[in-house]
């Protein structure tokens, strides 16, 4: 098991790969910078590797999550990098916003009662029923130099 020097850039991975705490062995999540390793979608039933859409990084977070809008049989999952699960929660509402779409429209506005809208950090109104998250646990990263764990 390989130890990610959290303070390190990981821009320049070319590949992190991430698990659930609980994960059976083989079900481990990558994100890549370019599409080198064939992934799955855990729907398609055939085991991982699973494949993470995009990397949101916070800067020098402690914690990986992996994070998904699951608003269809097939959702996209995005890996977020962050110091806490608020801290992370709030990266991917704000760049969720205009990628993955949970940004309100103002015609769709009235459709929604005021005490129940959520909104990014700049005030973007947002439909968060869908955003599922998790920790996830450091496996490796490529293209980057990671320390033996002692």
């Amino acid at each position: 098991m390989t130890k990610l020097d959290w303070h390190q850039d990981l821009s320049s991975a070319t590949a992190i790969w991430v698990r659930y705490a609980n994960s059976r062995p083989g079900e481990e999540w990558v994100w890549q910078k370019e599409k080198n390793v064939e992934t799955h979608h855990p729907m398609d039933r055939v085991g991982g590797p699973f494949g993470l859409s995009d990397f949101v990084d916070e800067g020098s977070g402690e914690h990986l999550f992996v994070f998904s809008v699951v608003d269809c049989a097939f959702p996209i999952y995005d890996l977020v990098r962050a110091d806490s699960w608020e801290d992370a929660y709030e990266a991917y509402i704000d760049w969720a916003a205009s990628h993955r779409h949970l940004a309100i429209q103002e015609p769709d506005l009235k459709d929604y009662k005021e005490e129940n809208l959520q909104y990014t950090s700049d005030g973007v109104p947002v439909d968060t029923d869908n955003v599922n998250g998790w920790e996830a646990v450091f496996v490796r990263a490529d293209g980057i130099v990671a320390e033996a764990e002692s």
